[in-house]
């Protein structure tokens, strides 16, 4: 009985022993649903070089002893072809003492490193047999159990008991193990986060890539198209490195799942040297470096070939080096050139700077050099997003460069080509003396001439008295000329005079702000004096305002915008009529009082726009328009669209009835609303090829600066005139008016 009690005491020590040492794993205990725990430092790890091992081998005392603890927080074994083992054990204490959570049991693994071809991922189902599910960029994405970039492994932990896990691990690549678990809203959480990330990061860059191909297909700069092509290489292997291409777009060919990446960085490297040759112009500031530069590119190109021949391991290690040296030759190469005198390398250098301060912070993150930060975990691709807008700039700087090359160019040719006019022509006036001095030598050698004197004397007097006939007309032409010159200056002054009568009759600076504190008058006749004027009187609160077109232009015109600028006084200012309707009508009978039209037809009358602005509270302004075959427009400052207010289809004047009655239109606006008043001078003036303005292009153009302060809207209304009627002349005279309430 006792040698079975000490045999019992031996069994058991034993059993204590290889628990402590086979078996001695960690326990992830796992105490909250929106826990996140890494687990570098938590497995056990079993490498097998024989690359043979099995399940069945591995769960046998021999090998659970042979698992080592992890010490790193992301283990990495570097490019190995062994095949790595990985043992953990986790236990769900979220459900203690008969309290249940909502989702306590899902749980989720990450693997967050993509490129890893195979993960054979063992758990025990319910009866406790070991399953198997194999997961990896080498297997079809259509099989993993998550729809996300990099490998997820879902746990569903019921209760509280001990569950371990193994995962076989074996790549061509590097052999990275960041394992992170995650409950199932801290993973939500995490991946709607990182997608918006990157989908923020995807758009940003693929715009770039359309504006400057624009640029490219505008301007043909290859240094454009190579700056794209070095945009898309550099997605192609970030996509492939975070798993969104195998997600997203090859999720069923894996053979170039594998590939894209080492592809997308040799290319990328090569783009990024093509584009510094082509944009820092190595060629003409460093040559030798340029050599350089060119036999590099040459190396690359065949490198991309080199991807699809070899094996992957041989492609990525080629691959990753040649992105690390193109990035810091490109560096160099952007120093060298600012050296030289290159001022456009300046962002370039900033550029390359900051690509690679985010690959070191990279670097430093696995280390735990670098805080956990989501800036910090995508420090590569915001450093990418500054590299590129920084290479913009940049591509835009150089541009101005060019610019003001190509000015200083033309400049010194303009300079070279007046010193050859002026060397020419001292040329020419050499060779001209010589030819009178030779010229002057045949003269006195012809002995001919001095026979011929006689002859040229006897048409020398008939010269002579044909020019005392030319020297009487002269005189008489000169007399002419003399009276036709002062008649010339007796009318400029009558027509000087009339022009400082006409400008006497339009409102001072002084009234004009009292209709409006913000305003313009685009006021141009045709000749000296115009046949358009304006009119402007004040009454307490109202302001009457007038643009009127008389018939005709010039003397005549002005003589009739004297009549109507008087009459106006009269019926307003006299008569106290303040009606606009009333206005126009009694304005109607005394032009056809004085033109007599009753005895004499005549079509001379005027069209009349005339608007009673009063202010109110409240800011508003009640506006009572009346016009004579001119319309009012307006613009509400609340909607920016334009307005028009047709005025009555009969003239001022003319040749029909004495009587005429005139309409009242009454609109209410508010302070900061606009307004205008037109004759038809600017709608009818043609072009060189004698097309109007015309109305609808004028309503549209009132329309697009209705918005702007009344100076820039005289300043576009006058320029779109000039630019209009380039080439031809002014056809009648013109008058805007613009007031801001």
């Amino acid at each position: 009985m006792r040698e079975f009690k000490i045999r019992k005491i031996t069994l058991l020590i034993v059993f204590l022993g290889l628990t402590l040492t086979g078996y001695g794993q960690k326990v992830v205990q796992l105490t909250s649903k929106t826990q996140e725990i890494v687990l570098g430092d938590k497995i056990s790890i079993l490498e097998d070089s024989t690359r043979q091992l099995s399940l069945f081998k591995v769960l046998k005392p021999r090998y659970q002893k042979a698992f080592k603890p992890s010490a790193d927080l992301y283990p990495n074994f570097g490019f190995s072809p062994s095949h790595f083992w990985v043992k953990f054990k986790l236990q769900n204490l979220t459900q203690q003492k008969g309290k249940t959570l909502e989702n306590i049991e899902k749980w989720f693994m990450k693997v967050a490193y993509a490129p890893i071809d195979y993960i054979e991922f063992y758990y025990q189902d319910k009866l406790g047999e070991w399953q198997k599910m194999v997961l990896g960029d080498r297997v079809p994405f259509s099989k993993r159990p998550v729809f996300y970039p990099q490998v997820v492994i879902p746990f569903r932990l019921k209760d509280a008991k001990v569950h371990t896990f193994y995962l076989n691990v074996y790549t061509q690549g590097s052999v990275q193990l960041p394992l992170i678990l995650q409950s199932d809203t801290k993973f939500n959480k995490a991946n709607m986060a990182s997608e918006l990330f990157y989908g923020m990061f995807y758009g940003i860059m693929l715009i770039m890539v359309i504006y400057n191909l624009f640029i490219f297909i505008a301007i043909r700069s290859y240094s454009y198209l190579f700056y794209c092509l070095y945009i898309l290489a550099y997605l192609l292997g970030q996509s492939a490195l975070n798993g969104h291409s195998f997600q997203y777009i090859w999720g069923e060919y894996t053979t170039w799942a594998n590939l894209a990446m080492p592809f997308g960085l040799t290319i990328g490297a090569l783009s990024s040297v093509l584009f510094a040759i082509r944009f820092l112009q190595t060629y003409k500031y460093t040559p030798r470096w340029n050599i350089a530069l060119i036999g590099l590119s040459i190396v690359l190109f065949f490198m991309t070939i080199v991807v699809f021949i070899t094996d992957y391991q041989i492609s990525i290690i080629t691959s990753t080096l040649s992105l690390l040296v193109s990035t810091v030759l490109m560096l160099m190469s952007g120093i060298f050139v600012l050296r030289k005198g290159n001022r456009a390398a300046k962002y370039y250098i900033l550029a390359w700077t900051i690509i690679l301060i985010g690959l070191f912070i990279v670097v430093l993150k696995p280390y735990g050099l670098a805080p956990d930060h989501f800036m910090v975990d995508h420090a590569n691709q915001i450093g990418f997003v500054l590299q590129v807008i920084f290479l913009s700039l940049a591509l835009a700087d150089r541009i101005n460069i060019y610019r003001k090359e190509t000015i200083e160019a033309q400049a010194e040719a303009l300079e070279k080509s007046q010193e050859n006019e002026r060397i020419i022509l001292e040329q020419n006036q050499v060779l001209e003396q010589k030819v009178q001095e030779r010229t002057s030598e045949i003269t006195t050698q012809n002995e001919e001439l001095y026979q011929q004197q006689e002859e040229i004397l006897a048409q020398r007097d008939a010269v002579e008295a044909a020019n005392a006939k030319l020297v009487d007309q002269t005189s008489e032409l000169e007399y002419a000329k003399k009276s036709l010159e002062e008649k010339t200056i007796q009318l400029n002054k009558s027509l000087e005079a009339a022009f400082t009568i006409q400008n006497a009759i339009l409102p001072f600076e002084k009234e004009l702000k009292k209709m409006a504190s913000d305003y313009f008058v685009l006021y141009k006749p045709k000749d000296i004096v115009s046949g358009d004027f304006y009119w402007v009187h004040s009454i307490i609160h109202t302001v009457f305002v007038a643009a009127v077109d008389c018939t005709g232009h010039g003397v005549p015109g002005a003589f009739m915008s004297l009549i109507g600028s008087t009459l106006l006084d009269r019926i307003v200012k006299l008569e106290h009529t303040y009606d606009p309707a009333e206005i126009l009508s009694r304005l109607n009978e005394e032009v056809l009082v004085i033109l007599r039209n009753n005895n004499f037809k005549s079509d001379t009358g005027m069209d009349v726009s005339l608007c009673a602005l009063e202010y109110g509270e409240h800011m508003q302004v009640r506006i009572t328009y009346a016009g004579a075959r001119r319309p009012l427009y307006f613009v509400r400052d609340a909607t920016r669209a334009l307005q028009e207010i047709k005025g009555d289809r009969m003239h001022v004047g003319g040749v029909k009835t004495f009587e005429r009655d005139f309409t009242n239109h009454e609109i209410t606006l508010y302070q900061g609303d606009s307004i205008y008043l037109t004759s038809d001078g600017y709608i009818d003036q043609n072009d060189e090829k004698r097309k109007k303005f015309g109305k609808a292009r004028f309503h549209e153009l009132l329309q697009s600066i209705g918005h702007l302060p009344m100076e820039e809207q005289y300043q576009t209304l006058l320029n779109q005139l000039k630019n209009h009627m380039e080439g031809t002349d002014q056809r009648d005279d013109i008058l805007v008016m613009g007031l801001k309430l």
